[in-house]
Formats: structure tokens, sequence, C-alpha cells
């Protein structure tokens, strides 16, 4: 059963998760976003964990990464919720769903991402 009070839109998108205290930050791509959170996946010696909480930076130039910036806005915040060995069936990745701090209040499912 779907548990997501909002629709999630497919992107493939390269992105960054920037956390307090750490020197880098961690690459990955959004595989998922919706006005509630975003999924991302990353490789699999990744240290993600529940709980953590990043900035999300989109790290692409692409049409698609300035479309979703706009919705992100410039500073976007998300807490981990759940981690996944295996993302997309890679077994040499890790997925991560993040929950933004504020919903994206002009979200709308069916942007062109």
């Amino acid at each position: 059963m779907e548990r997501r009070a909002w629709g999630r839109i497919r992107a493939e998108l390269p992105t960054k998760l920037v956390g307090s205290g750490r020197a880098e930050p961690l690459r990955c791509r959004v595989l998922d976003v919706g006005a509630g959170g975003v999924f991302v996946q990353a490789a699999a010696d990744t240290a993600v964990d529940v709980g953590q909480r990043y900035e999300v930076v989109l790290a692409g130039e692409s049409a698609e990464s300035s479309e979703l910036a706009r919705f992100l806005g410039n500073a976007c915040y998300a807490t981990v919720v759940r981690t996944v060995r295996r993302a997309g069936g890679d077994t040499g990745r890790i997925g991560a769903g993040l929950r933004f701090d504020r919903p994206l209040v002009f979200w709308n499912s069916r942007a062109p991402v």
C-alpha cells in the first residue's frame, strides 16, 4: 500500500548530499522526487544512515536539473528515513529515502523532469 502523501516523478540527476561536519559531500543520483522527499542512489560503501540530515544540492547543469532546482529552491534540507541495499537492482549501490524538512509547496507531480 502506498503511504506517500504526494506523487513522485522519476529523475536521473547527479546530486550531492552535504552533511554538517563532513569533509566531502556524498555524491549520488536522484532516482525520484516528490513534494515530501527524494530517493537517491550512491555507491554501496557510502555511509548513509537513518536519521542523518543533509542539504540536497543538485550537481548537474542540465535542463532537468534546472527544472528540479526550481522546485527545490536554494537550500533544501532532508533527513534519511530509510536505506535499501542493491537499489535499482544494482548490487554495487545503496538507495536512501530522504524526507524534506518542509514539503515543496508548489509541487506538481506531472512537472517535466
